[in-house]
């Protein structure tokens, strides 16, 4: 199976190339995730066409639909009692397949893991990269990464979720892409805040630590679903409170968000 591709994108975009044009920023999550299912379907065919010697199926739009059905099939088995607690043959059975149908499309679960993170950074890089665009304002370009995760959090929450609860059983090698690639995301809001200080948006202070908290507040949302539910706050009310909060966190003292913005 091919490796470390999307990572190799993702990185660089983290160093501010390849942006391409700026695309039109939604600002409702029901855009969003109508716009999200499109994008969900060219991955799968990429990584069908990229994958030739595993998935041993030919027609590409039924391998497509399959794998989709494989994957949200263990995404939905695993969330409920774990990947390592659950079989191929309960795999199988969930995904409405036999097991020799199954084994057209992987060889082992290791195959079936590398299958899910390759996909779901895939899918999280296009969006990242697709709403930022050429963003120059750093102000707005770190709010429009904000919501945009915020939003990739709820609409792909049984990925996140599968990723942080599954990465202490993953073998060496996937370990490793996991936490490489969470490194490489914090990267981005890094250079966000990073490129803010030098434009004088942002005051001085430590950009590393201000992005890592950041994310682990956008992580609560997919793993305390529960506790928001309880407060009554929808994933937009969730993504608005957080863009104020960091940009009050990052504004200097003595001005106003809309004078950090001139």
């Amino acid at each position: 199976m091919r490796r470390g591709h999307e990572l190799n994108e993702l990185r660089l975009y983290a160093d501010g190339g390849d942006k391409g044009e700026k695309a039109e920023v939604d600002q409702s999550f029901r855009e969003f995730k109508r716009r999200i299912e499109a994008y969900k379907q060219e991955i799968w065919r990429e990584i069908f066409h990229a994958n030739p010697d595993l998935i041993k199926v030919s027609k590409e739009k039924t391998a497509v639909r399959k794998l989709e059905q494989i994957v949200d099939a263990t995404l939905r088995l695993s969330n409920e009692r774990g990947f390592h607690a659950t079989s191929l043959r309960e795999l199988s059975s969930a995904a409405g397949m036999s097991m020799g149908g199954l084994y057209a499309y992987i060889r082992n679960k290791d195959d079936l893991v590398e299958l899910i993170h390759n996909h779901g950074r895939a899918l999280a890089l296009r969006f990242l990269a697709e709403q930022l665009g050429d963003i120059n304002d750093s102000r707005e370009k770190l709010r429009v990464a904000i919501r945009s995760y915020v939003f990739l959090c709820e609409a792909m929450r049984p990925w996140f979720h599968f990723t942080y609860m599954e990465v202490k059983n993953l073998n060496d090698k996937e370990r490793k892409r996991v936490m490489e690639a969470e490194m490489i995301s914090d990267e981005i809001f890094t250079k966000i805040i990073v490129a803010g200080q030098e434009q004088g948006v942002f005051r001085t202070i430590d950009p590393r630590l201000s992005s890592a908290l950041l994310k682990a507040m956008m992580q609560d949302w997919y793993l305390k679903g529960w506790k928001y539910r309880e407060l009554k706050v929808d994933v937009e009310n969730f993504a608005d409170f957080l863009q104020d909060l960091i940009e009050r966190h990052l504004v200097p003292e003595g001005s106003t968000t809309a004078e950090a913005a001139e």
